[in-house]
C-alpha cells in the first residue's frame, strides 16, 4: 500500500501496521527527500548490489551536503551495521541520514545557546552571524545565509535552525556543492591558495610539471610510492577536460578530490587487513574507533604519541617501563609509514587497532575481552 493523501481511514490492523512500518523507514522524510535520498544511493551501487560500503557512503553524504571525515563515517556505520560486515542498505542508509541531521541539528542548537549568552531567547543580527560562521553557514565572501529583515532583527531557537536547514540543503548549495567537489568555501580558499603559489607564471593554470611539485607537497606518503604514479596518470587524463595538458582551477579541485578518495578507500582497505591480521573483530574495531575518536579533541582524526597514550589510559593502567615500549611501538610503525601512521608521532584512525593491541602484547599479556565484548579496564 502506497502512502497518499487520500489514505483511506478505515484501515486494518494489517494495513494500520504496514502503514506504520513504512512512515517508521522512512525516518520523516518527504516524498521529494526521499527520492533525492535514494538518487544518492544508488548512484553509488554497482551491479546487483544493493548495499554500499563506507567509501561509497562517504561520497553519498557529500552529494547530499553531508561532509564528514572517513573515520567519522566508519563510525556512524559501525552503529548501524547490524550484521558487522561495514556496508549499509537502503532503509539503513536512511536511518544514516537521518543521524546526520539530528547531529547537525544539536550542533546548530549548541551554537544558538552558546551566543544567547544572556538567556533571551533570541539571536540579533551579529549574533545570527557569530552563530552562522562557527557552522559554516558563511558564503565565499563572508555573508550569511539568506534571510527576511524580521528573521534579521530577531531570530528565536526556531527561526534559527529553519535558516540553518534552508541554507545547508539549498537547491543552490548543494548545486555548487558538486560543482566544487564536495568541498566548503573554507576548504576552496585554502587550495586556491596552494594552486596560486604554484601557479609561477600567473596564467590560472597549472602545466604538469608545476602539478607535481604541488602533489607532492599535498600527498607526500602516496606521491613518493610507486604505485601511485600510474594512478596519477590516469587522474591526469581524467581532470583535464580540454586536453591541453594544463588544469585551470576547477579540473586541479576535480583531481584533489580523486586522489583524497583514492587515499580513503585506500585506508579502507588496509584497515580491513588490519582486522584480519590482528584478528579483531568488528565489533572491537568499533570499540578502538570510539576510544580514538574521544581523544582527538582536534577534530583532525590525527593524534601524536601523547594523544595516543592518553587514548590507551583509558583503558589500562601504562607504567613508565609500558610508555616506553609503547612510544618505541608506535615510532616503528612511524617510521614504515604502515597501518595508517601518517608522519612521525602521528596516528590516524586506520591504525588504532594496532596500538590498542601494543597496548596489551608489548608485555606478553595477551589481549581477551570481557564477556560482552568490551576492553579490558586493566592489564
Amino acid at each position: 500500500m502506497e502512502i497518499t493523501e487520500d489514505l483511506p481511514l478505515d484501515l486494518g490492523a494489517d494495513e494500520l501496521s504496514n502503514v506504520l512500518c513504512k512512515l517508521r523507514a522512512r525516518e520523516g522524510f518527504t516524498d521529494a527527500e526521499m527520492r533525492e535520498l535514494k538518487e544518492a544511493f544508488q548512484m553509488q551501487t554497482s551491479g546487483k548490489c544493493e548495499e554500499i560500503a563506507c567509501p561509497a557512503i562517504q561520497k553519498a553524504l557529500r552529494w547530499l551536503g553531508h561532509s564528514y571525515a572517513f573515520e567519522v563515517v566508519q563510525h556512524f556505520v559501525g552503529e548501524l551495521d547490524v550484521d558487522c560486515d561495514g556496508r549499509l542498505d537502503f532503509t539503513l542508509f536512511v536511518k544514516l541520514i537521518r543521524k546526520c541531521r539530528d547531529l547537525e541539528r544539536r550542533a546548530a542548537t549548541a551554537a544558538f545557546h552558546r551566543l544567547d549568552a544572556l538567556g533571551l531567547g533570541f539571536l540579533d543580527d551579529g549574533k545570527q552571524c557569530q552563530a552562522f560562521q562557527s557552522l559554516g553557514c558563511l558564503d565565499a565572501a563572508g555573508n550569511p545565509p539568506p534571510r527576511s529583515l524580521a528573521e534579521c532583527s530577531s531570530a528565536d531557537l526556531s527561526t534559527f535552525l529553519n535558516i540553518v536547514q534552508r541554507y545547508k540543503f539549498s537547491a543552490s548549495r548543494l548545486r555548487e556543492l558538486r560543482i566544487n567537489a564536495g568541498y566548503s568555501e573554507l576548504e576552496l580558499a585554502a587550495l586556491r591558495t596552494h594552486f596560486q603559489r604554484f601557479d609561477k607564471d600567473g596564467n590560472g593554470v597549472l602545466r604538469k610539471s608545476e602539478l607535481v611539485q604541488l602533489i607532492e607537497e599535498l600527498f607526500p606518503r602516496h606521491s613518493n610510492q610507486r604505485e601511485f604514479r600510474p594512478y596519477f596518470i590516469q587522474l591526469l587524463g581524467y581532470a583535464d577536460a580540454d586536453k591541453n595538458d594544463c588544469l585551470d582551477f576547477p579540473e586541479f579541485v576535480r583531481m584533489i578530490r580523486k586522489i583524497s578518495d583514492h587515499m580513503e578507500e585506500q585506508n579502507y582497505e588496509s584497515f580491513n587487513k588490519s582486522l584480519d591480521d590482528l584478528r579483531f573483530t568488528t565489533k572491537e574495531a568499533a570499540e578502538f574507533r570510539g576510544l580514538f575518536l574521544q581523544a582527538d579533541q582536534s577534530g583532525t582524526c590525527m593524534l601524536s604519541f601523547a594523544d595516543v597514550k592518553s587514548m590507551i589510559a583509558r583503558c589500562c593502567v601504562l607504567d613508565a617501563e609500558q610508555s616506553t615500549k609503547l612510544l618505541g611501538f608506535c615510532r616503528s610503525l612511524a617510521a614504515v609509514d604502515s597501518y595508517g601512521f601518517w608522519g612521525f608521532g602521528a596516528l590516524d584512525g586506520s591504525g588504532v587497532g594496532v596500538v590498542s593491541k601494543a597496548a596489551w602484547n608489548p608485555w606478553n599479556k595477551p589481549y581477551s575481552a570481557g564477556a560482552s565484548g568490551s576492553l579490558p579496564e586493566t592489564v
